[in-house]
């Protein structure tokens, strides 16, 4: 019996330390990621800014979702009186007691003070949870516009480079296409060469 309640007593102690681990940890997880959804948003609007006009609807609307993570985030920070078993004011009563009655006392307590803990850790890990999925989701579906609004923006300049390209290519062919025909000679502003021959005698074409 003494070993058995030594046991649990140690064990109950062990739930107790577990218990206050995970709290810390989610307070630093939902800390860092808060950091780096703020980061995110303004970053988004910014490349989004010049997209059109149904994508900034939409990256509006994803923002929704995204302030909504990031405030169950906050409130995962609010402090929690977590138990820890007994108070040391309960010392000197135990001084009297039997060796199996403060293991008893101890487990008592310790089971008292998990079961509170269970409830807060659960609340605390549901609002964290739920938080993680609206920015999880609020991020790869703004990403994905991205994507989309990049992909639009590209097809849209290729396809009018080719039309230029057409153009350009059309133009160009109605230019060879053309006859050019060469104007008439006047045989008065001809030029002459004198040479070897008196200008006098020199007969321009169509005069006698």
């Amino acid at each position: 019996m003494k070993k058995t309640l030594e046991y649990i007593a140690n064990k109950s102690k062990e739930l107790l330390i577990t218990q206050i681990e995970s709290y810390r940890s989610i307070h630093q997880k939902a800390g860092t990621v808060i950091a780096v959804a703020a980061l995110f948003a303004p970053l988004f609007l910014f490349l989004v800014e010049k997209a059109e006009l149904w994508v900034r609807i939409t990256a509006s609307l994803l923002i929704i979702p995204l302030i909504a993570g990031i405030v169950l985030l906050l409130l995962t920070l609010t402090t929690q009186k977590l138990n820890r078993g007994f108070d040391e004011s309960n010392f000197d009563e135990l001084l009297t007691k039997k060796l199996e009655d403060v293991h008893a006392f101890e487990i008592s307590y310790n089971k008292y003070s998990v079961e509170k803990n269970d409830e807060i850790l659960n609340k605390q890990n549901g609002k964290y949870n739920l938080g993680i999925r609206l920015l999880i989701i609020s991020i790869i579906l703004s990403i994905g516009l991205l994507i989309v609004d990049t992909t639009i923006k590209s097809n849209s300049s290729s396809n009018k480079n080719t039309s230029e390209m057409a153009k350009k290519a059309a133009t160009s062919e109605t230019e060879k296409s053309k006859k050019i025909t060469l104007p008439k000679v006047d045989p008065t502003k001809v030029k002459y060469l004198n040479e070897g021959v008196p200008p006098k005698t020199i007969l321009i074409k169509g005069k006698k």
